[in-house]
């Protein structure tokens, strides 16, 4: 029989001894805005790169030139699973790591976000059931012994 937790594992959740914390609003711009700077800003570089070596390609020969070859098609493979490949002939295009870590990362904001606006929401309609009325109007100061508008009364120590 296998057990379905590490041996390690917490027998309660209040045991577990770790939190997340996490800020939605943050994660959100760091991943929709601040990833898509990030990444321009490696594409910018990667052009650099490409360029550079594109202009080597001219001066290679022999088993120089095949070897480029070869390092040019890693090098491809290589930014296609980085940035994601572009329709080709009809089919559609492949995201790349980049952005589909980001995509990942803004939707993981949103859960959280929409996690904390349930949980907000399930509290407020606790405490709007829990909320005692204010009496209608013309309502006696005094209010029967039993009636729901009258405080509760607790008497601590013995009964």
């Amino acid at each position: 029989m296998t057990v379905p937790f590490a041996p390690d594992a917490p027998t309660s959740y209040e045991d577990a001894g770790k939190a997340i914390w996490v800020m939605p609003g943050i994660m959100h711009y760091n991943a929709h805005v601040s990833m898509k700077a990030e990444i321009a800003a490696i594409v910018e570089c990667w052009n650099v790169i490409a360029d550079t070596w594109n202009g080597l390609k001219l001066s290679w020969v022999g088993e120089s030139a095949s070897a480029a070859d070869a390092f040019n098609e890693r090098l491809d493979k290589v930014q296609d699973e980085l940035f994601g490949e572009p329709e080709k002939d009809g089919k559609d295009g492949k995201p790349g790591i980049f952005g589909l870590i980001r995509v990942v990362a803004v939707q993981a904001a949103s859960n959280y976000d929409n996690a904390e606006y349930s949980v907000h929401k399930m509290f407020d309609t606790l405490r709007e059931a829990l909320s005692v009325p204010e009496p209608p109007p013309g309502a006696p100061e005094k209010q029967p012994e039993n009636s729901l508008y009258n405080p509760i009364q607790i008497t601590y120590g013995k009964i």
